[in-house]
């Protein structure tokens, strides 16, 4: 059964909110920019485009990922004024997220 947006979320601020702990920093109340790749699962379909041009939508995905940041590594997601996102396809079992967050 496919993972709804809501535990996703759940897992991203629980993974956010672990790494800002390792560095000893509250959530962030100033502005930052987020880059991020999204990897996703492809498609058994014999005729996969060669990217994801397919749902889930990059705007739908980084919606899902500023709402999973807030509170755990920005105090709310408005403060994040950069945005950078790809979807690529993963490898099979190595479906991610890789993000990475400047405070500016």
């Amino acid at each position: 059964m496919p993972m709804t947006v809501m535990q996703w979320r759940r897992i991203v601020k629980s993974y956010a909110g672990a790494a800002m702990s390792d560095i000893a920093m509250e959530p962030w109340d100033g502005p930052a920019a987020v880059r991020v790749v999204f990897y996703l699962r492809k498609p058994k379909e014999p005729h996969c485009n060669t990217s994801p041009d397919t749902k889930p939508d990059l705007d739908k995905l980084l919606r899902a990922l500023g709402d999973a940041l807030e509170g755990s590594v920005v105090t709310q997601d408005s403060r994040i004024v950069e945005w950078s996102g790809i979807k690529r396809w993963a490898r099979p079992g190595e479906e991610r997220v890789d993000v990475e967050v400047a405070l500016l």
